[in-house]
């Protein structure tokens, strides 16, 4: 614990204290804070959503793992990302993350420091400093498998027996999509195995629109043909979870 007492000081110094909007929204609510910021950062650098889904995983992982104590969320949450992008083969420069997170966070001060090289050496120590933690922290396991490839895999085999009309106005990949990249928000994720999620966020999906699945007499049970051991009732613990992140979001409107 001293070893974590230390690095947070050290990161403390490195990082710039003024407070903004980022800062005000996570003394509200400190994951969705960090995620949203580690989404917007994601998104400046055209990463991939899967990399997004990664980085939000391991800042995640690693707040579940620390527990109470206190350290400075949006460096771990940038070292994250840089983490992320070598985790799922999505490479950049640190050079463009520390623009990127830094402007993000405050960019006045960050477009007067952008010639400042001690600042920009700082910022990189930092980040490299914060990815081993985070490393050590999550016993050098930073992959998770995520829901993706299952969601999508499900969603494939049912359009195979939708009717073609129905596919042309229902977005059923972009809906189910979103609705994952939002249940990241929370940190109840990370609780629940890829197929459970995958599973849940399907048949939230199919709730939204009012789609029944042709030739399946149990229209409450249809999600069995994929994860035939999942219990319904872990079905809707796992989408109320998914609902009460637009919950939170309504609460925070004012700061977002």
């Amino acid at each position: 614990m001293n070893n974590y007492n230390n690095f947070n000081i050290a990161v403390s110094q490195a990082l710039p204290v003024q407070k903004t909007n980022y800062h005000r929204l996570q003394e509200k609510n400190s994951a969705f804070g960090s995620i949203k910021f580690i989404l917007e950062c994601c998104q400046k650098l055209e990463l991939k959503p899967s990399t997004f889904a990664h980085a939000a995983s391991i800042f995640h992982r690693v707040y579940d793992n620390l527990g109470r104590v206190d350290y400075d969320k949006f460096a771990i949450a940038t070292a994250s990302i840089f983490l992320a992008t070598k985790v799922n083969e999505d490479p950049i420069r640190l050079k463009d993350l520390i623009n990127v997170s830094q402007v993000t966070l405050n960019r006045q001060d960050a477009m007067n420091e952008m010639t400042n090289n001690s600042w920009i050496l700082s910022i990189r120590d930092t980040i490299v400093q914060c990815e081993m933690f985070i490393m050590r922290v999550l016993n050098f396991s930073p992959f998770t498998q995520l829901p993706h490839p299952f969601l999508l895999n499900y969603i494939n085999t049912l359009e195979n027996w939708l009717p073609k009309e129905w596919l042309s106005i229902t977005p059923l990949s972009k809906c189910a999509m979103s609705l994952l990249q939002d249940f990241y928000y929370s940190t109840k994720i990370i609780k629940y195995s890829a197929e459970q999620v995958a599973t849940a966020i399907l048949v939230l999906t199919f709730q939204i629109y009012g789609i029944k699945i042709p030739l399946i007499d149990d229209f409450d049970n249809w999600y069995k043909l994929f994860s035939p051991d999942m219990k319904v009732e872990l079905v809707w613990e796992i989408i109320e979870e998914v609902l009460k992140v637009f919950e939170i979001e309504e609460n925070l409107k004012d700061f977002l």
